[in-house]
C-alpha cells in the first residue's frame, strides 16, 4: 500500500487499524469461511476506503501498541487466549487457573475495553 500510494504514514495507520481490529476481535483468527490472508485483505480494504487522517491521528504507534499488548494484565491474557482465541467456554477457561467462572464475564468486559486502546472503527465494520 505504501508503495502504491506513496503515503507511508497512511499505510502504517491502516496497518495499525487492521491489527487492532483483529486483536480486539480474536475470533477472526479462527478459520470460519475466509482464510486468514483474505480476512487481512478485507480489513485493509475497509480501513483504506474509510481512511480519514484526522480520525486516525490519535492511533498509537507500533511501539505503543506492542507495549500495551505486552503489558496486558495476566487475568486478561488468560481470558483473551482461552475464550476469545481458543474458543473455550467460560468454565473451560477457568479450569486450571485461579479464575472462577464468575470472574470471566467481568474480565471479558475489561478485556474489550483494554483492547480498544486508540482504536478507530469505520462505520459498518462491527
Amino acid at each position: 500500500m505504501a508503495q502504491e500510494s506513496g503515503d507511508a504514514l497512511r499505510a502504517e495507520r491502516v496497518a495499525i487499524q487492521v491489527i487492532q481490529h483483529m486483536v480486539s476481535r480474536p475470533a477472526i483468527f479462527r478459520h470460519r469461511g475466509k482464510e486468514y490472508d483474505r480476512r487481512v485483505s478485507a480489513l485493509t480494504e475497509l480501513f483504506t476506503a474509510s481512511y480519514d487522517n484526522s480520525a486516525t491521528c490519535h492511533l498509537p504507534s507500533w511501539e505503543q501498541l506492542a507495549q500495551h499488548l505486552n503489558h496486558m494484565p495476566e487475568g486478561l491474557k488468560i481470558v483473551h487466549l482461552a475464550v476469545a482465541v481458543c474458543g473455550k467456554t467460560v468454565s473451560e477457561a477457568a479450569s486450571g487457573t485461579e479464575l472462577t467462572s464468575a470472574d470471566i464475564p467481568n474480565l471479558l468486559a475489561d478485556l474489550e475495553e483494554y483492547l480498544s486502546f486508540g482504536q478507530t472503527t469505520p462505520e459498518g465494520s462491527h
